[in-house]
């Protein structure tokens, strides 16, 4: 769905210009506008988190603290979308501890979806992983399988 109204709006855009002495550099970034708009929109809203997420200066930054119980869903926790975007890399710190149940911590980037770590039987774990940041989505999201434990992520440039 989100797919079909982005293509309307570059349609109904292009056509707007068609034969008007435009700045390309303006409307790419009217476009990566746009996109970011609807990459916002991916992420869990907050309300609808079980935890608390405190954003930094941008989507892709900040941290996250859960305790789950018998969490059977997924959270997009960072994350974003854009056409051109600068050079970025990202630390993401995590220190989880499980109850029971699974839990995994993912990452999708430059259209791929990697499992960053998988978590199951009970105990602790932590760690660190860098992210280069490609253009087009970017997200980080924890999906859990009646997991119960908790969740501390950190998200920030490097």
């Amino acid at each position: 769905m989100k797919k079909k109204v982005a293509l309307v709006l570059i349609c109904s855009i292009s056509l707007l210009l068609v034969g008007c002495s435009i700045n390309k550099d303006k409307v790419i970034n009217k476009y990566n506008d746009i996109i970011e708009t609807f990459g916002k929109n991916a992420l869990t809203k907050d309300n609808d988190l079980v935890g608390k997420r405190f954003l930094g200066k941008n989507y892709n930054i900040g941290t996250y603290e859960c305790n789950y119980n018998d969490f059977h869903n997924t959270e997009v926790l960072f994350g974003s979308c854009k056409v051109n975007r600068p050079k970025e890399k990202i630390s993401l710190i995590y220190k989880v501890s499980v109850d029971k149940g699974r839990g995994k911590l993912v990452c999708k980037n430059n259209g791929e979806v990697k499992t960053i770590n998988l978590f199951e039987g009970a105990g602790f774990e932590s760690g660190e992983i860098n992210i280069t940041v490609y253009d087009g989505d970017f997200y980080i999201g924890f999906i859990g399988d009646h997991f119960s434990g908790s969740l501390n992520l950190i998200s920030k440039e490097i």
